[in-house]
């Protein structure tokens, strides 16, 4: 009955590409099965967080802008911390209990069209004669309440809520219902390519409008990442060692460049801005072309920012429900699970593992709506979803290892990480449909 069982699971496997060496890459610096060092890991980390802060960034101001309070930092500040939160939880959940690869959740751009539309409705449109402009050019005061800042935007954030909760809901029951099963079996390398390659074209919009501040430093910014993930790649520089016998010593050589190319990208454009602030080549009009270069722009969201701050359910108030909203949110969640099952199987394929199999694509549907709702209830007006471009990440810097082939404390091999649980024999595992839903197989009892 056991050997039944696991023919059935090793079929269903067979069926998505599921095969025992297909998916190893020669060219990965640390693959899934792979555990760098403390600090290595420490970096890469921070490298995929910059990737994804852009996207973060980009919802705290458009949330706040569409609700009328966009020169409210402290609110800002808020949605920053809280969207953070929830990537970082998601991300963990995603990696320990959904897919199990090394793919990075962030926030989902499809959410914030629909939440957009949605607060330019007539009934939440800003008015104009409540307006004031803050000294630097934004919306609203200075970091405190502005005049539209009574409550209006915590009134239109909880309808937001409430939406994001109900469609979550969907996305959770496509993971538990196995449904995910019907289209595993249709995506292969000619449907991955064009999806992942329009999720990344989405992005240029976001991306062109913040370049268009000043293109010179966003220019800057590609050439070096480009520089350093393309022409210095097999560059290797020594690193020093230390132990208590030697002391400091350069024996140990690493692909510096390779690793780090979008984290060293990031730190010289930005300490570039550090140094024309402070030499005072950079204006001080707000009007003035290349004012958007000084570092010191955006302090005051820190300057309002709490020190220590958790963000909690319901911190806007309770949330609200409404027909309409949920319906304009449910294609959000459709648009995010196509996504998510492109990022799946590119990113196994980048990080050198199989492609998943259909348990494993349920669970991170699953996952991710289980972050959607917990996004919901914490009040970040979008939800969450893969982040392509940390994908993309793993691609040039050839690691995706960091801990993601761990379980239990041991590393395991990626079949191990992706295998699904064992249906048992007996009553018990008959009764357990949601299990057998789970895992994408049908556990039969001969």
């Amino acid at each position: 009955m056991m050997a039944a069982a696991e023919t059935v699971v090793m079929e269903d496997e067979d069926a998505v590409g599921c095969l025992k060496g297909r998916g190893t890459r020669a060219d990965v610096l640390y693959g899934i099965e792979d555990v760098p060092a403390w600090y290595t890991c420490l970096l890469l980390g921070m490298q995929h967080y910059l990737a994804i802060f852009g996207g973060i960034l980009t919802v705290a101001f458009a949330i706040p802008n569409a609700m009328c309070v966009g020169g409210n930092y402290a609110l800002i500040g808020n949605l920053i911390s809280t969207l953070t939160l929830v990537a970082g939880a998601a991300t963990l959940l995603q990696s320990t209990v959904g897919s199990r690869l090394p793919i990075i959740q962030g926030s989902a751009f499809s959410f914030l069209a629909p939440s957009l539309v949605f607060l330019n409705l007539p009934k939440w449109r800003c008015d104009p004669s409540l307006e004031s402009v803050a000294p630097n050019g934004s919306n609203g005061t200075e970091g405190l309440a502005g005049p539209q800042d009574d409550g209006v935007w915590q009134e239109k954030m909880r309808e937001l809520q409430g939406a994001i909760i109900v469609v979550s809901c969907l996305e959770v029951a496509i993971g538990l219902s196995g449904v995910m099963a019907l289209l595993v079996r249709l995506i292969g390398p000619l449907t991955i390519a064009p999806t992942v390659t329009l999720i990344g074209l989405s992005l240029f919009e976001s991306g062109s409008r913040l370049a268009q501040k000043n293109w010179w430093l966003a220019l800057l910014t590609i050439v070096l990442i480009t520089l350093f993930s393309q022409a210095l790649s097999r560059v290797q520089v020594p690193c020093c060692v230390y132990s208590r016998a030697a002391g400091c010593t350069s024996s140990k050589r690493i692909q510096l460049f390779a690793m780090f190319p979008v984290l060293m990208g990031i730190l010289l454009s930005w300490l570039l801005c550090v140094v024309l602030t402070y030499g005072g080549a950079l204006p001080e009009n707000p009007t003035a072309f290349g004012y958007e270069l000084r570092f010191d722009v955006k302090l005051p969201i820190v300057e309002h920012a709490a020190w220590f701050r958790v963000p909690y359910p319901g911190q806007w108030g309770a949330p609200t429900f409404s027909v309409s909203t949920v319906a304009a949110m449910a294609v959000a969640v459709l648009v995010s699970v196509v996504e998510s099952i492109g990022d799946y199987f590119a990113c196994a394929r980048i990080s050198g593992a199989p492609p998943p199999p259909i348990h494993a694509v349920n669970r991170g549907i699953f996952v991710e709506g289980i972050c959607c709702i917990l996004a919901g209830l914490l009040g970040t007006g979008v939800g969450t979803t893969s982040c392509s471009q940390n994908i993309g990440i793993i691609s040039m810097t050839k690691a995706s290892g960091a801990g993601s082939g761990m379980h239990h404390g041991r590393p395991q091999s990626a079949r191990q990480v992706l295998r699904p649980l064992r249906c048992h024999p007996g009553a018990h595992h008959r009764r357990n449909v949601l299990r057998r839903l789970w895992h994408g197989v049908s556990c039969r009892s001969l």
